[in-house]
Protein backbone atom coordinates (compact mmCIF):
# COMPACT_ATOMS: atom_id res chain seq x y z
CA UNK A 1 0.00 0.00 0.00
CA UNK A 2 1.37 3.71 -0.55
CA UNK A 3 2.10 6.34 1.45
CA UNK A 4 0.49 9.48 0.93
CA UNK A 5 3.14 11.95 2.61
CA UNK A 6 5.93 10.60 -0.18
CA UNK A 7 6.14 10.28 -3.89
CA UNK A 8 5.12 7.15 -5.94
CA UNK A 9 8.90 7.36 -7.71
CA UNK A 10 10.02 7.44 -3.95
CA UNK A 11 7.59 4.62 -2.65
CA UNK A 12 8.17 2.21 -5.99
CA UNK A 13 12.12 2.43 -5.40
CA UNK A 14 11.82 1.66 -1.24
CA UNK A 15 8.96 -1.09 -2.37
CA UNK A 16 11.13 -2.38 -5.08
CA UNK A 17 14.06 -2.38 -2.81
CA UNK A 18 12.75 -4.64 -0.05
CA UNK A 19 11.32 -7.22 -2.64
CA UNK A 20 14.71 -7.30 -4.48
CA UNK A 21 16.27 -8.12 -1.66
CA UNK A 22 13.91 -10.73 -0.59
CA UNK A 23 13.26 -11.99 -4.15
CA UNK A 24 16.34 -11.07 -6.12
CA UNK A 25 16.58 -9.32 -9.10
CA UNK A 26 15.60 -12.53 -11.51
CA UNK A 27 12.90 -13.94 -9.51
CA UNK A 28 10.79 -10.71 -8.98
CA UNK A 29 8.19 -9.38 -11.60
CA UNK A 30 7.11 -5.83 -12.25
CA UNK A 31 2.92 -7.50 -11.32
CA UNK A 32 4.54 -8.01 -8.03
CA UNK A 33 6.48 -4.81 -7.25
CA UNK A 34 2.75 -3.23 -8.32
CA UNK A 35 0.58 -5.48 -6.72
CA UNK A 36 2.79 -4.20 -3.00
CA UNK A 37 2.57 -0.86 -3.97
CA UNK A 38 -1.56 -1.34 -4.60
CA UNK A 39 -0.80 0.15 -8.33
CA UNK A 40 -0.89 -0.39 -11.95
CA UNK A 41 2.05 -1.79 -13.80
CA UNK A 42 0.94 1.03 -15.93
CA UNK A 43 2.07 3.56 -13.08
CA UNK A 44 5.22 1.91 -12.65
CA UNK A 45 6.22 1.87 -16.00
CA UNK A 46 5.43 5.95 -16.26
CA UNK A 47 8.07 6.34 -13.48
CA UNK A 48 10.88 3.32 -14.67
CA UNK A 49 10.92 1.93 -18.34
CA UNK A 50 11.85 -1.16 -16.70
CA UNK A 51 12.31 -2.93 -13.87
CA UNK A 52 16.36 -2.69 -14.51
CA UNK A 53 16.23 0.82 -14.71
CA UNK A 54 13.90 0.62 -11.31
CA UNK A 55 16.99 -1.78 -9.71
CA UNK A 56 19.78 0.73 -11.09
CA UNK A 57 17.97 4.12 -9.22
CA UNK A 58 17.67 1.63 -6.04
CA UNK A 59 21.71 1.15 -6.47
CA UNK A 60 22.11 4.74 -7.36
CA UNK A 61 20.88 6.33 -4.31
CA UNK A 62 22.96 3.48 -2.23
CA UNK A 63 25.98 5.05 -3.82
CA UNK A 64 24.44 8.26 -3.26
CA UNK A 65 24.00 8.17 0.46
CA UNK A 66 27.77 6.34 0.31
CA UNK A 67 29.12 9.22 -1.12
CA UNK A 68 27.55 11.79 1.03
CA UNK A 69 29.26 10.07 4.10
CA UNK A 70 32.57 9.56 2.52
CA UNK A 71 32.22 13.44 1.85
CA UNK A 72 30.97 14.41 5.39
CA UNK A 73 33.98 12.27 7.41
CA UNK A 74 36.57 13.67 5.04
CA UNK A 75 35.55 16.94 6.04
CA UNK A 76 36.29 16.30 9.49
CA UNK A 77 39.35 17.77 10.73
CA UNK A 78 40.85 14.37 12.01
CA UNK A 79 43.32 12.00 10.73
CA UNK A 80 43.18 9.92 8.00
CA UNK A 81 43.29 6.67 10.40
CA UNK A 82 40.12 7.95 12.22
CA UNK A 83 38.74 8.80 9.03
CA UNK A 84 39.11 5.10 7.92
CA UNK A 85 37.75 4.08 11.58
CA UNK A 86 34.48 6.27 11.20
CA UNK A 87 33.86 5.22 7.29
CA UNK A 88 34.37 1.64 9.22
CA UNK A 89 31.82 2.22 11.62
CA UNK A 90 29.27 3.66 9.15
CA UNK A 91 29.43 0.68 6.96
CA UNK A 92 28.97 -1.92 10.17
CA UNK A 93 26.51 -0.30 11.51
CA UNK A 94 24.28 0.11 8.68
CA UNK A 95 20.77 -1.59 9.17
CA UNK A 96 20.09 -4.68 7.56
CA UNK A 97 18.57 -3.58 4.76
CA UNK A 98 21.23 -1.21 3.17
CA UNK A 99 23.59 -3.85 4.10
CA UNK A 100 21.01 -6.19 1.68
CA UNK A 101 20.86 -3.71 -0.88
CA UNK A 102 25.35 -3.85 -1.64
CA UNK A 103 24.91 -7.83 -1.30
CA UNK A 104 22.02 -8.33 -4.34
CA UNK A 105 23.85 -5.87 -6.15
CA UNK A 106 27.00 -8.38 -6.42
CA UNK A 107 25.13 -10.83 -6.78
CA UNK A 108 22.75 -10.20 -9.19
CA UNK A 109 24.35 -7.93 -11.36
CA UNK A 110 24.76 -10.52 -13.75
CA UNK A 111 21.22 -10.05 -14.86
CA UNK A 112 21.68 -6.84 -15.88
CA UNK A 113 22.22 -5.26 -19.18
CA UNK A 114 26.23 -5.10 -20.22
CA UNK A 115 25.74 -1.63 -20.22
CA UNK A 116 24.45 -0.99 -16.47
CA UNK A 117 26.64 -3.35 -15.70
CA UNK A 118 29.95 -0.96 -17.14
CA UNK A 119 28.14 1.83 -15.00
CA UNK A 120 28.30 -0.26 -11.41
CA UNK A 121 32.09 -0.98 -10.99
CA UNK A 122 31.53 -3.85 -8.76
CA UNK A 123 29.77 -6.27 -11.53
Amino acid sequence: MTHPEAGLPEQILQTASNLFVNEGYHGLSMREIASALGVSKAALYYHFKDKEERFLAILELYLEDINATLDRILAQPVTCRAQIELFAEYVLTQPAQQRATIRLAMQESIHLSPEARRAFPWS
